[in-house]
């Protein structure tokens, strides 16, 4: 994960550093649950970013590549890290992560031994 600054991120990142105009963070694609946020509207695929800017062929692939096949957001992100006393991976019970946005679940994902499955 990669966000630019908060004042950068707050300018909307008007020329295009480090990422194209008008986004200021870089996520793993494992996170997919990001593009359900806002309605869609905060983040997008590195390739649904180079479609809107009419990128095509190996343009388009260079584009996704440059940015690891990953999710562009508009918006600062955080990372979260959830720590447990004793537990180590191979331990761990599966588990469920939802996603809300106000009062509505946008997504969830689910861990089942040592994969994780957004759903």
């Amino acid at each position: 994960m990669f966000t630019l600054t908060s004042s950068e991120c707050a300018a909307g990142n008007p020329d295009g550093l480090v990422f194209p105009a008008g986004y200021c963070s870089l996520a793993n694609p494992f996170w997919s649950y990001l593009l359900a946020l806002d309605g869609g509207d905060v983040c997008r695929t590195a390739e649904q970013v180079g479609h809107g800017m009419n990128l095509t062929g190996d343009q388009l692939a260079s584009h996704v590549v440059r940015y690891g096949r990953g999710i562009l957001c508009k918006q600062p992100l955080r990372r979260l890290t959830v720590w447990s006393l004793d537990l180590t991976w191979e331990t761990a019970e599966n588990y469920t992560m939802a996603v809300f946005e106000g009062s509505s679940k946008i997504a969830r994902q689910v861990r089942l031994g040592r994969e994780t499955y957004p759903q």
